[in-house]
């Protein structure tokens, strides 16, 4: 048997220490594109998380009062239910052109928003009016008309700490009224901006608006119900479009999976629906005011050329 030469033994520990250098390379690579598949994933699960946040920022961003100022001089009309803490962000920008309604039944929170100089409504607000049962939760914020540790609590969130925060400590019968009422009550005839954040009972409540019809609607929205029996996402947008509302924004927060779970529904008249074009040039400036202050300009700029607006010229001039 022939010996190998001491150049064949060379060459060959040099292949082998290539070969090494390769696949060492090449695994690397590999786990480089492992390690950033997995970034993106949980990239796109905190845009997921964040997603209200974000669109929030979006809105935010831009200051449209000198241009608002042009065509404007009525203030728009807010109501806020579920105002704990005080007014939205967007209507702190714009302090000057709304006046403020908050709803807040929670006595305490009711009466402190009082000390401040809002005009409070300190009912629960439902879709009649009359009496309700009110399941008060560990959590203050977690109470809700609607019974808690509903049939996906846990798929949202497993921790049994979590989970104990929206046990029933008590309930407790409460005097409820709607919309409609209250803001008869309070001799004001048109509600141009209204906020939704009430556990599960937006839908209850917009079935109170009686003849009231909001520009801009702003309401939580659950795709999956953390309560029982609460209406889930789908209805809430389905109510809506039926009384001629299209939504402008639909953000989500999730689960450890990309499945949405609960968020925040932003609807405007549709300018399709004769409803809709009605209420639209109904309060034409308002509706202008509300759409650029929500960074809808390039939405309000296409529904110029569709239906007949006054300050038609004024629009086509806005640089959004």
């Amino acid at each position: 048997m022939r010996k190998k030469s001491f150049d064949e033994v060379t060459i060959f520990r040099r292949f082998l220490r290539i070969s090494k250098k390769i696949v060492r390379y090449f695994l690397e690579k590999a786990v480089n594109v492992i390690i950033f598949l997995s970034e993106c994933a949980r990239v796109r699960l905190e845009l997921r998380n964040y997603s209200s946040r974000y669109f929030d920022e979006y809105y935010l961003r831009h200051d449209y009062s000198k241009l608002i100022s042009k065509i404007f001089t009525e203030k728009i009309i807010h109501l806020d239910v579920g105002a704990s803490g005080g007014p939205l962000p967007i209507v702190q920008k714009y302090p000057s052109l709304f006046e403020i309604i908050l709803c807040e039944p929670a006595q305490e929170e009711a009466e402190h928003l009082r000390k401040k100089g809002y005009k409070v409504i300190d009912k629960a607000l439902f879709k009649e009016v009359g009496e309700i049962t009110l399941f008060e939760t560990q959590l203050p914020y977690g109470s809700s008309i609607y019974k808690p540790q509903g049939p996906y609590l846990d798929f949202y969130n497993p921790d049994p700490d979590y989970i104990a925060l929206y046990d029933t400590i008590r309930e407790t019968i409460v005097q409820c009224s709607t919309i409609s009422k209250e803001f008869s009550d309070l001799k004001i005839s048109e509600l141009d901006f209204l906020k939704l954040d009430t556990q599960g009972s937006e839908l209850d409540i917009l079935k109170g608006l009686g003849d009231y019809r909001p520009l801009i609607i702003m309401t939580e929205i659950e795709y999956l119900p953390l309560y029982h029996g609460q209406p889930n996402a789908y209805e809430v947008c389905q109510h809506l479009f039926k009384l001629g509302y299209i939504s402008f924004a639909l953000t989500s927060t999730s689960a450890p999976t990309l499945c949405p779970i609960y968020g925040d529904g932003y609807f405007m008249p549709s300018w399709v629906e004769p409803e809709g074009i009605k209420l639209i040039q109904s309060r034409e400036e308002k509706y202008i005011a509300l759409m650029l202050m929500f960074g809808q300009g390039k939405i309000l700029k296409f529904v110029n050329k569709k239906i007949e607006l006054k300050n038609k010229k004024f629009i086509e001039s806005l640089n959004v």
